[in-house]
């Protein structure tokens, strides 16, 4: 007789909180980028080739595909050859722009941050990135490429920026800000030109696909129950956190107190595990705040409305737990209210 072997999915040990806060009312969306851009600076398509291209996208139908063209020797006839079908002459990629002119102006007024996702061909700093109200470059990002073919998320920080200089942003820009020492083209993609709504934290540095949450989240308090509403259509449950090294990136969020009522969504989970596994333990709203020098305490408060639901406190270590059974460690620690039975014990000490 065999006894059948029950494979338990392994999870690690080095557990992780993280923190979403809720920015923005809405996210506000730049550019889509759906469409090429059309807008090229004097010289023209020689120098530069956009299209919108579907073979890769964040977000939308499409991104944009620029080529920046380079100087090498181009002998194979295509369009891009030089006139004379050898080589471009008396030219350089260096300093080639392409342009959007928004239909309507953005208000960008309170936010801090702005997100687009991109990726080229080459490692190493080609790029720079400008917007404006009445000008392509009163804003200015010079980009690094971290690595080839790979997709990365690009921060524009916006700070630098009085609301009164990005309340009407209109103008758009790419800039070659130099030539690749090979000569040869430089072509990225880039999408989804935004200001984000959410800022992301953790008690760990985490990245999940393009979102980096940041080592900030100093402690996060139990997650209270009140049970006045035992018998009515929810409980009301409270918990709060600590951010620590907060600067000035939620000043203005915290000077009109708009802090407020915003949402703030907690998530536990391990450091190797994606993102999809993580669970949500708690998803409310900011009832109050305190800042201390650059240490901000939120005040949190939400509504849930299944009494039998689970909320892990933590999980089974064996730095908790040095006795504890193999099979267990990585397992949550739930909390639960309302009356349950049947729930099995965790054996957690032998001696």
């Amino acid at each position: 007789m065999a006894w059948e072997v029950k494979k338990v999915k392994k999870r690690g040990v080095n557990p992780v909180l993280l923190c979403k806060l809720e920015y923005g009312a809405k996210q506000v969306v730049i550019e889509t980028c759906d469409t090429a851009w059309d807008g090229q600076e004097e010289r023209g398509l020689d120098y530069a080739k956009v299209t919108a291209d579907t073979s890769w996208k964040v977000e939308g139908t499409a991104s944009n595909k620029v080529i920046f063209l380079g100087d090498a020797c181009k002998t194979d006839g295509s369009a891009d050859a030089a006139t004379d079908g050898t080589r471009r002459t008396a030219r350089s990629t260096s300093n080639t722009v392409v342009r959007k002119e928004l239909s309507s102006s953005v208000d960008l007024s309170g936010r801090d941050y702005g997100f687009l996702t991109l990726k080229a061909n080459k490692a190493g700093v080609y790029l720079q990135f400008g917007m404006g109200e009445s000008g392509y470059t009163e804003y200015t990002k010079d980009i690094q490429i971290f690595a080839a073919d790979t997709p990365q998320e690009v921060k524009l920080d916006l700070t630098t920026l009085s609301d009164s200089q990005k309340d009407g942003i209109k103008y758009l820009q790419w800039k070659a800000r130099n030539a690749p020492a090979d000569g040869l083209d430089l072509v990225f993609y880039f999408d989804d030109i935004k200001a984000e709504n959410m800022k992301h934290y953790g008690t760990k540095s985490y990245r999940s696909g393009i979102t980096q949450y940041v080592q900030r989240l100093n402690s996060t308090g139990f997650i209270r129950f009140a049970l006045e509403n035992w018998e009515g259509g929810g409980v009301v449950t409270t918990c709060t956190v600590t951010l620590d090294n907060v600067k000035g990136e939620l000043r203005s969020l915290l000077a009109s107190k708009e802090i407020l009522n915003r949402r703030l969504i907690l998530m536990i989970g391990f450091i190797d595990d994606d993102i999809t596994e993580f669970q949500t333990i708690f998803d409310g709203r900011i009832r109050n705040y305190r800042l201390d020098n650059q240490v901000l305490d939120l005040e949190c408060e939400s509504v849930i409305s299944k009494y039998n639901r689970n909320y892990p406190d933590s999980f089974y270590t064996l730095v908790d737990y040095p006795n504890l059974v193999e099979d267990k460690v990585g397992e949550e620690i739930p909390w639960v209210i309302g009356r349950h039975t049947g729930l099995k014990p965790v054996l957690i000490n032998t001696t």
